[in-house]
């Protein structure tokens, strides 16, 4: 008799053993799966459906490389949308869900200028067009006066090709160019634009007309050429003095029957004397 209560004790002992590591086996085979579930639900799935469809996405912070429909970690991440002729955009996604998601660039606005057909040029200060006018005007008188030091700068001059010159050099042949010839006139026509250099002197660009007679010969050259003269910034004296495109036509004067003729005979340019024909006009 007690052998067999020691057996029912034994059974009963096996049995709620039996029972308890069947539970505890269940158990973690639910945390397993409940594990699992969890680690499924960190992933989702990322898409944009883009405007323009060939706009560029790119992960800022990650090597990731973007493609529709792709499945990332649950987290934050800093993408850049940009496509060509649009204004990029930057952003951070949340992604804590499926995301299928509309995004629009915005087009770059390209702004046209539009001329000012109203606005002008830069005007010549008062002063530089005086002098410049001066100069044209009274130049010869000023030189053969030995007033020469009035009109250039006493440094070197930048003059025409012979490039940089004494004053000394300059009133030399200016004095030979004047002696050549008994009347002078030069003129500006137009003073085509006026600016500062790197040194703050002025630049002025001129188009400008002349008339020079040798009363002995009866012969002259009038006509037109472009000029550049440089101006110091404080005295306003020449620091440079330069031409350009010279056309002019040579002409002689003649008294026939006490009528004035005067012959216009070559045109001349920068390349020389050109005879092209032979023009009368009575004065």
């Amino acid at each position: 008799m007690k052998q067999r209560n020691i057996m029912y004790i034994c059974l009963i002992v096996f049995m709620v053993f039996s029972s308890g590591f069947a539970q505890s086996k269940e158990n973690l085979a639910n945390t397993q799966n409940k594990s699992e579930k969890e680690e499924q639900s960190k992933y989702y799935s990322f898409k944009l459906k883009l405007n323009p469809i060939n706009a560029k996405v790119e992960f800022l912070d990650t090597n990731i490389k973007y493609y529709d429909g792709m499945i990332l970690k649950k987290g934050r991440y800093h993408i850049s949308i940009s496509a060509v002729g649009y204004e990029s955009d930057d952003l951070w996604i949340d992604l804590d869900s499926n995301i299928n998601q509309e995004l629009f660039l915005k087009k770059k606005v390209i702004e046209k200028v539009k001329k000012d057909k109203t606005s002008k040029k830069p005007k010549t200060p008062q002063k530089v067009r005086n002098m410049l006018e001066n100069y044209f005007s009274n130049a010869k008188e000023l030189i053969l006066d030995g007033k020469i030091s009035d009109l250039y700068v006493d440094s070197k001059i930048d003059y025409y090709k012979a490039g940089y010159k004494t004053r000394d050099e300059v009133y030399k042949d200016k004095v030979r160019y004047y002696k050549r010839w008994t009347s002078m006139k030069y003129k500006i026509d137009k003073i085509q634009s006026t600016h500062l250099n790197a040194n703050d002197d002025y630049v002025v660009n001129m188009d400008c007309s002349f008339d020079v007679y040798n009363e002995k010969k009866s012969k002259g050259i009038k006509g037109t050429f472009k000029a550049e003269f440089i101006l110091d910034k404080d005295s306003l004296k020449i620091k440079s003095e330069k031409t350009s495109g010279l056309k002019s036509k040579k002409y002689g004067i003649r008294v026939v029957n006490g009528e004035t003729i005067v012959d216009y005979d070559a045109i001349v340019t920068l390349k020389g004397y050109i005879t092209i024909q032979i023009k009368q006009r009575k004065m």
